[in-house]
C-alpha cells in the first residue's frame, strides 16, 4: 500500500512540473512575441522603455523555465518504488506534523482521506528533518516533531 501511495504522489508531482515547464514555455513564447512585436514599433523614447521592459519579462520567464527544469531533472533522479530508513529525496515521511514526500514543491494532495505535502530539499521543514529516521525527534518552529516511519 505505501510504495503505491508514493508511487501516486511521484507520478502527481511529474504531471505538477510538466505542466509548470508547459505553462513557462507559453508564458516565455508570449514574451517574446510581445518583445519581438515592439521592436517594429516606431522609434522613441516610449518604445524603447516598453522594449526594455518586454525584455525583461522575457528574460523572467526563461529564467523560471529554466529552474523548473532543474527541478524536473531532480525528480527524474527519485526511485519512488525504492524504501528509504531515513529522510532524503525520494522518501515519504509521516510525522506528528504531517505528512511529506520528498521530490519537488508542489500542491497537497489527499489520498484515502490523508493529507500529502510534497516539499522539495530547499524547504525549510526539509533541512530540518534531513537524515532522520522513524522514532527521531526535531524542532521546527519552536515545535518539537516526531518522525513516526520514513519509507
Amino acid at each position: 500500500m505505501n510504495k503505491e501511495i508514493k508511487i501516486e504522489l511521484y507520478d502527481y508531482c511529474l504531471r505538477y512540473i510538466e505542466n509548470l515547464i508547459a505553462l513557462n514555455k507559453n508564458a516565455l513564447c508570449g514574451a517574446q512575441s510581445a518583445a519581438n512585436d515592439e521592436t517594429k514599433s516606431t522609434a522613441g523614447d516610449k518604445h524603447d522603455t516598453a522594449r526594455a521592459m518586454k525584455q525583461l519579462e522575457t528574460e523572467a520567464f526563461g529564467k523560471r523555465l529554466n529552474e523548473t527544469m532543474v527541478q524536473y531533472k531532480r525528480l527524474q533522479l527519485i526511485d519512488a518504488t525504492r524504501e528509504y530508513n531515513r529522510v532524503q529525496p525520494g522518501a515519504l515521511t509521516l510525522t506528528s506534523l504531517g505528512n511529506f514526500f520528498v521530490s519537488t514543491s508542489a500542491d497537497e494532495m489527499i489520498i484515502n482521506g490523508t493529507e500529502y505535502c510534497m516539499i522539495s530539499t530547499e524547504s525549510p521543514i526539509y533541512q530540518t528533518m534531513q537524515g532522520c529516521t522513524a522514532g527521531s525527534t526535531f524542532s521546527f518552529r519552536e515545535k518539537m516533531v516526531t518522525v513516526y516511519e520514513v519509507m
